[in-house]
């Protein structure tokens, strides 16, 4: 068993948990002082060669440059390739004449102990990897992930599980939780075609928000699976649904029920979706449209419907107004301003009904959407989106522009 972080404390409360489970099992063995592998991964920028001939620089100084940035990239560096037996031969020979030297001698071991362990794979890889989005990266962070995991960059997330794949051996398995986002988002499609294109996903737990008890809210929404580094032909995986479940204990009540599970489920059927989005849930029916069907885009111009960002102040049921304040059928922005009006009809969506549309609410467009525009002026953090001017109040909506 092998472990790497950037936070010292991390790996000392990581020892500590790892020592006290082998003593679970073994009451003796502390009595033989265990050597854990279990590292700190170390920056070399305040580390310098000692003056002597045991040490060799040529040795050492691609090793020195390729830690430079560990307090900011840790594990994320894949060192240059090393002869271990060579350079610790060199660190011994120098604390034989230099017994002084033990505590810096150290410092050397650990630093290649930390990069053997960052270029060797292994059979299996579990990791819990950073949140950061983009744009709270460094510059150090920011550049050499532009530079070495293009496809993953958006959040530090994923590009540690880019990082972790790269550990694995063939037959290699990744256990990991992330964010869900990746299984979707357009900025993710390159790494979700790569891996869908390399490795098999053996299993998922989409755990949704509020996955942990000390995360409360909707920002974080989580999803567990495991990945194999091997061919993914005539192989299906086990998906289970816990998202609609409103907290931990129900989303571990519920992991059992077979309701929740979607079984051999096929993951090349991802790449038939445009997007290659993980969309374990949907039937072969859907799947088929997307094959043998006509896309939507060849037909009309599909747009994302106006984000008011405070429905409480511009969104109205139609039936807590005065009908005469209300405008209906008009198709300009001209007529909207024209008519003096207020409100206007607004589509936001909904479940399925058979006699009805959504035809419930209306949007205060006074002044040709004065106030809904201009929102950041006042003490709005975000303002409304999508608001598709081009479209608004027109019949072209419904077709190509």
């Amino acid at each position: 068993m092998h472990g790497l972080d950037i936070d010292e404390r991390a790996v000392q409360l990581a020892s500590f948990s790892v020592l006290m489970k082998a003593r679970a099992k073994n009451s003796r063995i502390l009595r033989r002082s265990p050597k854990l592998n279990i590292v700190t991964v170390r920056s070399t920028q305040n580390l310098s060669l000692p003056a002597g001939k045991e040490f060799v620089e040529s040795d050492w100084r691609p090793l020195l440059e390729a830690f430079k940035e560990a307090d900011s990239l840790g594990s994320l560096i894949t060192p240059p390739a090393l002869d271990e037996a060579k350079l610790l031969t060199q660190v011994d020979a120098f604390e034989t004449e230099n017994p002084v030297f033990k505590a810096g001698a150290q410092s050397f071991r650990d630093l290649v102990k930390q990069a053997r362990l960052l270029r060797q794979q292994y059979s299996v890889v579990v990791a819990n990897p950073p949140y950061m989005g983009g744009g709270a990266f460094n510059s150090t962070l920011k550049d050499f992930v532009s530079k070495n995991y293009n496809r993953s960059k958006s959040d530090l997330f994923a590009v540690f599980l880019e990082r972790c794949i790269e550990l694995l051996r063939v037959s290699g398995l990744l256990g990991t939780i992330n964010q869900q986002v990746w299984m979707f988002l357009s900025s993710y499609e390159r790494l979700r075609e790569y891996l869908l294109s390399h490795f098999f996903m053996v299993n998922m737990a989409h755990l949704g928000a509020r996955a942990f008890p000390e995360i409360g809210g909707e920002v974080v929404q989580s999803t567990a699976f495991v990945l194999k580094r091997e061919s993914v032909k005539k192989k299906a995986g086990l998906y289970i649904r816990l998202i609609d479940y409103k907290d931990s204990k129900q989303k571990e009540a519920e992991f059992s029920n077979l309701d929740n599970r979607y079984l051999r489920v096929d993951q090349e059927n991802f790449r038939k979706i445009p997007g290659s989005a993980i969309t374990y849930w949907i039937s072969e029916g859907f799947i088929n449209a997307f094959v043998q069907g006509t896309p939507v885009d060849s037909v009309a111009t599909p747009r994302k419907g106006m984000v008011t960002a405070d429905n409480e102040r511009f969104i109205r049921s139609w039936n807590e107004l005065f009908i005469s304040n209300i405008s209906f059928g008009l198709s300009s922005r001209k007529q909207s301003v024209e008519s003096g009006s207020r409100w206007f009809p607004y589509h936001k969506g909904g479940t399925f009904r058979n006699w009805y549309g959504h035809h419930n609410w209306v949007v205060d467009w006074e002044d040709d959407g004065f106030r809904l525009l201009n929102m950041k002026n006042e003490w709005y953090k975000v303002g409304s989106t999508n608001h598709n001017l081009d479209f608004i109040l027109s019949l072209q909506l419904y077709g190509r522009k």
